[in-house]
């Protein structure tokens, strides 16, 4: 049965039985939920290594527009890396993707960016534990 996801982009999903190790960076039971929507495991590790392949451009299609006071594109960018992030059970990414968008959303521009200025490393964090989990399989 499939379930959908709790929360929405921004919000964390509940730890369904995430392994131990990387846990607070990778849900790995999202992935495996997302091979069972797509009854297949290939379409989900394929979704995963493209996930990490556009990873360093989602991140600058945020920092950048933060830098140039885009708000809008900032928050748009924000919401489709929460989204995805969220498909994966990349935990931290969907928390700071989140507070992104919560703080451009009240006006917090420099509250903003110092959340970003953690995403290129929370991303790495991301991208290795995903490669670590296909290069696993």
């Amino acid at each position: 049965m499939t379930k959908s996801p709790a929360g929405g982009p921004g919000r964390p999903r509940p730890n369904h039985g995430a392994a131990q190790d990387n846990s607070a960076v990778l849900d790995r039971s999202c992935l495996t939920e997302l091979a069972d929507q797509l009854a297949s495991p290939e379409a989900a590790a394929q979704f995963a290594a493209v996930f990490v392949e556009m990873l360093p451009e989602r991140v600058q299609a945020i920092e950048q527009p933060l830098a140039d006071i885009r708000v809008q594109a900032a928050r748009t960018a924000a919401l489709s890396l929460g989204s995805s992030a969220a498909m994966i059970g990349a935990q931290q990414l969907v928390r700071d993707a989140g507070l992104i968008n919560q703080h451009l959303k009240t006006g917090s521009l420099d509250a903003a960016r110092e959340v970003a200025a953690r995403l290129s490393a929370d991303a790495a964090a991301v991208a290795a534990a995903i490669e670590d989990l296909l290069a696993g399989q």
